[in-house]
C-alpha cells in the first residue's frame, strides 16, 4: 500500500514547529524562508494526488506565485505586498486542502492512508484560518486584542495567529488573544464549530470504516 501523505504529513508537523522556533530563538533568521519551505512541502504533498491534473496544475501555479511574492517581499518589504501575499497563501492552502478533502472522501476503502489524509487536512484547515485571522488584522488591527509588536510584521503576526487559530480549532481557548470585532468573533466560532464537526463526522466515519474491515474473532478462527 502506498502511505502517499507520509510527506505532506510530516512536513506540516515540521513547520509547525520550526516556524514558531525560527521566530523565538533565530531573530536574525528571515521568517520568509520558513514560508517558502512550507510552499515546498504544501507541493511535495500535492504532487502525490495527480489525479486531479487540473487542479494541480492551478496548485502549482499559485505556489510559483507565492514563491515569487515571497522573494520580492524579502528584498522589498514592501508592505503592499504582504495582503497580496497573504491571498495567494490562503488560496494555494485552501486548494492542496480541498485536493486532499477530495482523495480522503472518494479514494476508495479506509486505510491508513485516509486516515494520514484526514490528519493533513485538519492541519491545513488550522493554517488556512490562521492566514484569514492575519489578514482580517491587516485591516482591521484592532480586531484582536493580545497581539503583540508592530501590525506591518505580517510573518511575525502570522505565527501569534497560527497558534490562536489552533487554540481555537481545537476549542482551547486560553484567552491570551481574544476577538475584539464582530466580523473576528463570528469567524472565530465558525473555526471551533467547523473543527468539531470535522473531527466528529469524517475522522469518526474513517475510524469506523477502518474497523470494520478488520476481521471479526469468528471469522479470524475460521
Amino acid at each position: 500500500m502506498q502511505i502517499r501523505y507520509v510527506y505532506l504529513l510530516s512536513g506540516l508537523l515540521a513547520y509547525l514547529l520550526a516556524a514558531p522556533i525560527t521566530v523565538q530563538f533565530l531573530p536574525q533568521a528571515n521568517f520568509v524562508l520558513v514560508d517558502l519551505a512550507l510552499v515546498l512541502v504544501l507541493v511535495a504533498g500535492a504532487r502525490s494526488l495527480m489525479g486531479f491534473k487540473r487542479i494541480f496544475r492551478i496548485g502549482v501555479t499559485l505556489a510559483v506565485s507565492w514563491v515569487t511574492l515571497e522573494v520580492v517581499y524579502l528584498f522589498s518589504k514592501s508592505e503592499a505586498l504582504v495582503v497580496i501575499v497573504l491571498l495567494v497563501a490562503l488560496v494555494f492552502v485552501v486548494l492542496v486542502g480541498f485536493i486532499a478533502m477530495r482523495d480522503v472522501l472518494y479514494g476508495g476503502e479506509a486505510d491508513q492512508n485516509r486516515l494520514m489524509g484526514a490528519m493533513c487536512v485538519y492541519l491545513l484547515i488550522g493554517l488556512a484560518w490562521a492566514y484569514v485571522f492575519t489578514l482580517i488584522h491587516v485591516f482591521s488591527p484592532t480586531s484582536f486584542e493580545g497581539i503583540a509588536g508592530p501590525t506591518t510584521e505580517a510573518h511575525a503576526k502570522a505565527i501569534q495567529f497560527l497558534y490562536y487559530s489552533f487554540v481555537t480549532l481545537t476549542t482551547l481557548g486560553y484567552g491570551e488573544i481574544t476577538p475584539a470585532s464582530p466580523v473576528a468573533q463570528t469567524l472565530a466560532y465558525m473555526e471551533a464549530v467547523s473543527g468539531q464537526f470535522y473531527l466528529t463526522i469524517l475522522v469518526a466515519a474513517l475510524v469506523g470504516m477502518l474497523l470494520s474491515r478488520r476481521p471479526s474473532g469468528k471469522e479470524s478462527r475460521a
